[in-house]
């Protein structure tokens, strides 16, 4: 799929998958239906090219025909859902000898006497193609590339979907040079041209990574950037934020839902996302796209979004900037939710011609609750197969499933028990033994565990008032680097610094929760064996605090498991303490808004969508991702 949508006027679109010989089917159809009315919203003129239409040819067609069409100044972003291979450079300018290219649909994957990569598009073919559009547009345009592939192989094993292959399109006796760079982007930039727009490119994964497909809450299958980028964009669409900055969000979200690849980011990164002048709402806000009646309507927004059903909105009049401030034209409630739409029923009767152009604004969030694709594999244990399932059903966050999923209980070639997700990372492995108990109770501990630290780390809620930041920071000797958002690696044993900053305008309470590899969730802050309690930890607007570890030291150090891991900072306007919240599953007694609602979120065997709500101004959460690594 190739997607070119061109200025605020347009970019240009890339269609589905690859047809040609030896392609594995994907959903980049699935992109399409996503990132279209987002960008569309936007103010882009979308033009796509899906399927039979994405072939090379007109793929260098349409990029040479919004050549012609842009105007400079104009922003041109260009998004390809697809696979990707390497190809035997033929032009020599390539230090391994192999060009990364994107497959057209009328690609084949095998190379031949006839075939040697004629109808795969080249990195250097696409790098022309942009930097003709580069001249026309000037330095004062801009040019947005988003690469929803990868050239590494698919899975040994097949549990999921990933977009490339680690097949070369070359001779049988092809040796790559060892020389080689590693881990080169598919666009390199060249000497820059101070007449030329700048260019910013993400892509999905690393070279030498797969890029998942990511099984979504309305059980489709997406490339993880198009999920990410559809989640993010409208909060910075106009909020002149960096492209650093918007990447570092992407990174973050794909550290969630595809977390054993790495998304790069190339080009311009410092610019301003549009460089748009608009000035930014004090929340996200979203629109009413069909009326059904004067108390029923579907607005923009939906799970992706955190929109859940029972989130209570509040309507003004277009182009509000400060709803708290002025009352509601009117007031109504999410009924139903899908990725990027929702149903609202109104409290009052309000008529179409008011209703239509209202601003929508979240007044109460609800925080939804986990859930979890469960599937079972294991034919020589049918009985413990039985027994867990039975065991599994009473819980309301896991749903059983035959076809995709997020977790896999299954037998090893050795015959252990292991509980594996569909990105094939090993959650825990355990001989079984007859009868059956023990292993019931394994599976369902870790399945659970996972859970609640995938709901945890999905968990997002943002205020207005509540601004707290965390930043961390690796000592100067190490090289002074920080991150406020997105991805930190260290090494096994490396040392850091953990500050809290507060930039709202009301003072906050602060609960700092670490989501480890293995799916552990620890309260660092308070610790879990602490005698402090949340009232110790008040932070006043404009305070900013080094937190020390339980041992009173402001140097925290990285330490196994190794892998992805998740610091989630949670602000909060009263007290909260979540250490026996999370310990217990939600059991645990909750007297605040976000506690009863984390409590009731977490709490597994809970049925229905009566979650309680929490009020704008009760809570503020972010998150950093850091990938601990071997010393």
């Amino acid at each position: 799929m190739v997607l070119c949508p061109i200025q605020r006027s347009p970019a240009c679109r890339r269609g589905q998958i690859s047809r040609g010989a030896g392609w594995r089917a994907i959903n980049a159809a699935n992109d399409l239906a996503l990132l279209q009315p987002v960008i569309a919203a936007d103010g882009f003129e979308v033009r796509t090219l899906q399927d039979g239409q994405a072939t090379k040819g007109q793929i260098i067609d349409a990029l040479s025909q919004a050549e012609a069409d842009l105007q400079p100044g104009d922003i041109f972003f260009f998004h390809f859902s697809g696979h990707g291979q390497q190809v035997v450079d033929a032009g020599g300018d390539e230090f391994d000898g192999l060009d990364e290219a994107l497959v057209p649909y009328d690609a084949p994957a095998q190379y031949s006497n006839n075939y040697s990569g004629q109808r795969h598009l080249l990195d250097d073919e696409l790098g022309s193609a942009l930097r003709a559009i580069r001249r026309k547009l000037g330095p004062r345009g801009q040019v947005f590339v988003t690469l929803d592939a990868c050239h590494s192989g698919t899975a040994t094993r097949g549990l999921g979907s990933s977009r490339g292959t680690d097949q070369l399109l070359a001779p049988p006796n092809f040796q790559v040079t060892q020389s080689g760079k590693p881990d080169e982007p598919l666009l390199e930039e060249d000497t820059p041209d101070a007449g030329m727009a700048p260019i910013i490119s993400f892509s999905a994964s690393s070279a030498q990574e797969a890029n998942w497909e990511f099984s979504a809450e309305d059980g489709k299958r997406y490339g993880p950037l198009s999920y990410a980028l559809g989640k993010v964009w409208r909060s910075f669409s106009n909020d002149g934020g960096s492209f650093q900055r918007l990447f570092g969000k992407i990174r973050a979200e794909m550290a969630y839902i595809a977390p054993r690849q790495t998304p790069r980011a190339e080009g311009a990164l410092n610019q301003t996302v549009w460089g748009s002048e608009s000035l930014p709402t004090t929340q996200p806000h979203f629109e009413v796209i069909m009326v059904a009646n004067n108390q029923e309507l579907r607005i923009n927004g939906g799970l992706l979004h955190q929109l859940h059903p029972g989130t209570r909105l509040a309507f003004y009049p277009s182009d509000t900037r400060f709803p708290t401030s002025d009352k509601p034209i009117a007031t109504g409630t999410i009924a139903f939710s899908e990725l990027i739409r929702a149903d609202v029923e109104l409290d009052q009767p309000v008529s179409k011609a008011i209703i239509t152009s209202a601003w929508i604004f979240v007044a109460e969030q609800n925080l939804g609750g986990a859930k979890l694709a469960v599937k079972l594999s294991l034919p020589s244990h049918p009985e413990l197969a039985a027994e867990l399932k039975k065991q599994l059903a009473d819980y309301a966050a896991l749903q059983l499933s035959e076809q995709q999923f997020n977790v896999l209980v299954e037998e090893s070639p050795a015959g252990a028990i292991r509980v594996i997700t569909s990105d094939e990372f090993i959650l825990a492995e355990e001989q079984s033994y007859s009868p059956y108990a023990d292993a019931v109770y394994f599976a369902e501990e870790v399945i659970l565990k996972y859970a609640q630290a995938q709901y945890l780390k999905h968990l997002e809620y943002a205020d207005p008032w509540l601004k707290a930041r965390l930043e961390l920071v690796v000592p100067a000797a190490a090289g002074n680097r920080g991150t406020t958002d997105g991805l930190l690696t260290l090494r096994e044993g490396e040392t850091f610094y953990m500050d809290v900053i507060n930039e709202g305008s009301k003072a906050c309470y602060i609960n700092l929760l670490d989501i480890q590899p293995d799916s552990r969730i620890v309260s660092l802050i308070p610790g879990e064996n602490s005698r402090q309690q949340p009232e110790d930890f008040l932070l006043q607007p404009g305070e900013r605090k080094r937190l020390k570890s339980g041992d009173n030291n402001e140097e925290w150090v990285a330490s196994p498991p190794l892998g992805y891991e998740m610091v989630k900072l949670i602000a909060t306007e009263e007290p909260v303490d979540l250490r026996q919240i999370i310990q217990t599953r939600g059991m645990a007694e909750a007297n605040t808004p976000l506690g009863k609602a984390l409590a009731r979120s977490f709490s597994m065997r809970h049925r229905g969508d009566d979650h309680p709500n929490i009020s704008t101004g009760a809570a503020c959460m972010a998150s950093i991702t850091l990938l601990i690594m071997k010393e």
